[in-house]
C-alpha cells in the first residue's frame, strides 16, 4: 500500500477522493455531452489513474442506456463493431455492490443495465475513495476506467428488472 501511495501525490489522492464523493455526477454529465472537451479535473484524474497498476479480472456496474444506445450496444453484438465510454466508468468488484446500486435508480439517477466487465486497464481506487476502506463509507470495491474505455460487446441479454451486457475491454 505504502508503494501505491508513494505514486500518488496528495493531489492525485485528492481528485480520487473528490471523484467518489460528489464529483463523479458533474464530470461524467460533461464528458458525454462533450466527450473531447477535457477540464483540468478530468485531465488530472486520468494522470492519476495512470499512475495505478490496471486491474485485470471481472467487475460489475450499474448503468442507463437510452433505447437508442442499447439498439447501439445490440448493432455493435452483432456486427463486432467496438464500444467506447465517453465518461470516467465507475465498477465495482463486487456483484452484489453493482445490484444494489441498479436498485437504488430514481427519476434523477435511472439504471436500466448491469454490466459486466473483463477489465485490462480499470484501476482499483478503493485506497482512495470515500467508498473505500480508508473512507467514512462502506467499502464498494472500485474499480475505475478512464474516459475512452474500448469494449467488445459478447452479450446482451434481457431480465426481469434489467438488461444485462457482458463486455470484454480491448
Amino acid at each position: 500500500m505504502q508503494a501505491v501511495r508513494s505514486r500518488l501525490s496528495l493531489t492525485d489522492r485528492a481528485l480520487i477522493y473528490h471523484y467518489t464523493d460528489r464529483g463523479f455526477s458533474h464530470l461524467n454529465h460533461a464528458l458525454h455531452a462533450a466527450p473531447n472537451a477535457a477540464s483540468l479535473e478530468s485531465t488530472g484524474l486520468a494522470t492519476a489513474l495512470r499512475k495505478l497498476r490496471p486491474y485485470a479480472g471481472l467487475v460489475y456496474s450499474g448503468a442507463y442506456l437510452t433505447p437508442d444506445q442499447l439498439r447501439h450496444y445490440q448493432q455493435c453484438l452483432a456486427s463486432g463493431t467496438l464500444v467506447s465510454w465517453p465518461a470516467f466508468l465507475s465498477a465495482s468488484t463486487a456483484l452484489d455492490i453493482a445490484k444494489w446500486h441498479l436498485g437504488m435508480a430514481t427519476r434523477q439517477n435511472p439504471k436500466n443495465c448491469l454490466f459486466w466487465l473483463d477489465s485490462r486497464t480499470g484501476r482499483d481506487i478503493a485506497p482512495f475513495s470515500c467508498y473505500g476502506p480508508n473512507g467514512p463509507k462502506s467499502n464498494e470495491y472500485e474499480v475505475l476506467f478512464a474516459p475512452g474505455a474500448q469494449f467488445q460487446v459478447l452479450e446482451i441479454a434481457s431480465e426481469l428488472r434489467q438488461t444485462r451486457i457482458i463486455l470484454a475491454e480491448v
